[in-house]
C-alpha cells in the first residue's frame, strides 16, 4: 500500500474513533500500525519515529499512545511506574512479563489452562480482562529460562 493510501487509512481511523487528525498522529499512528500486532512502549515507538526521520516530541508519543488507547485503539499494560506498554491487539488478554529480560510476552489463546482460568473468573469479556502474568529468577539460585518458547511481541530491554 502506498503511504498516501495509508496515511488516509490511518487518518479515517482516527475520525472515527472520535481522535482529532493530526499531522503526528497519522504518522506516528501508521508507524505503529504498519507492522501488525505488537507491544510496543513509549520510548521504542520515540525510537522508531526518529529512526524514520519524523521529528516528534517524546510528549507528542506519550499523549498519542495514551489518546489512542483511551479511544480504544490500543490497549495498556502497567508493568509499574516506570514501564508501560501498549498493544495494538486490544484482543488479547493474557501476557507473560519477564522480569529479568525487562519482555513482554503475548501468550496464545491456546495456552494450557487459560481457558479454565477465564472460566473460574465468571467468563468475564475479554475486553474487560486482563491477565499478566510475571516471572524472575527465584531467591534460591533456581532461575527461571529467559529463552521462553511464546513468540515475543517485542524486544524491550
Amino acid at each position: 500500500m502506498r503511504r498516501m493510501q495509508r496515511w488516509t487509512l490511518a487518518a479515517d481511523h482516527l475520525r472515527s474513533a472520535g481522535l482529532v487528525v493530526t499531522r503526528p498522529r497519522i504518522l506516528l499512528f501508521d508507524l505503529l500500525f504498519g507492522k501488525g500486532d505488537r507491544l510496543v512502549t513509549p520510548e521504542e515507538l520515540y525510537q522508531e519515529a526518529c529512526d524514520a526521520g519524523m521529528v516528534v516530541a517524546r510528549a507528542t508519543v506519550y499523549n498519542t499512545l495514551h489518546a489512542l488507547a483511551e479511544h480504544g485503539l490500543l490497549r495498556t499494560i502497567v508493568i509499574d511506574a516506570e514501564r508501560i506498554y501498549f498493544d495494538t491487539d486490544t484482543r488479547h488478554v493474557c501476557r507473560l512479563y519477564h522480569e529479568d529480560s525487562r519482555h513482554l510476552y503475548r501468550l496464545p489463546d491456546d495456552t494450557p489452562g487459560l481457558h479454565d482460568l477465564i472460566r473460574h473468573l465468571g467468563d468475564i469479556s475479554p475486553l474487560n480482562l486482563e491477565i499478566l502474568i510475571r516471572i524472575r529468577a527465584s531467591r534460591d539460585g533456581m532461575a527461571v529460562s529467559k529463552d521462553q518458547t511464546w513468540p515475543k511481541a517485542s524486544s524491550s530491554h
